[in-house]
C-alpha cells in the first residue's frame, strides 16, 4: 500500500498489489507529490523527499521471489539521483532498506 501526502494537504492511497495506480504516473500529480510511503502492517516508512532537484519522478513496483511477493518498493529518480525505498514482507517489524545511488554520466575517470 503507497501513501502519497500531496501539495493541498490530502493524503492519497494506491494498492499496489491490486494494481491501482490509477493517476500515480501523472507528471502533474508527481509535482505535487510532498511525502510518499509504504504502509505495510500498519507501520508507515517514508522515504526522504529530495528538493532542489529539477526533474523527480517516482516508481512502485513489488519484487517477487519464488513466485511470492517479497517486497515492496519505490524509486524515486531526482535528476541524476536515485533514490530506492524497499519494504521487505519476512519478519516482524519487517525489514526496510534505503539505497541512494548517483546515476547518469561518468563524474570521474581513472587513469589508465
Amino acid at each position: 500500500m503507497i501513501k502519497v501526502q500531496v501539495d493541498n494537504g490530502k493524503t492519497k492511497t494506491f494498492d499496489i498489489e491490486k494494481n491501482d495506480l490509477n493517476g500515480f504516473e501523472k507528471q502533474d500529480f508527481q509535482k505535487s507529490i510532498r511525502g510518499i510511503g509504504i504502509l505495510y502492517k500498519k507501520i508507515w516508512t517514508v522515504m526522504p523527499m529530495p528538493k532542489r532537484f529539477n526533474r523527480i519522478r517516482f516508481e512502485a513496483k513489488l519484487l517477487y521471489k519464488d513466485g511470492k511477493i517479497s517486497a515492496e518498493q519505490i524509486l524515486c529518480f531526482a535528476d541524476n539521483l536515485l533514490i530506492e525505498l524497499t519494504v521487505f514482507r519476512k519478519g516482524m517489524p519487517s525489514m526496510t532498506r534505503i539505497n541512494v545511488f548517483k546515476i547518469g554520466k561518468q563524474v570521474f575517470k581513472p587513469k589508465r
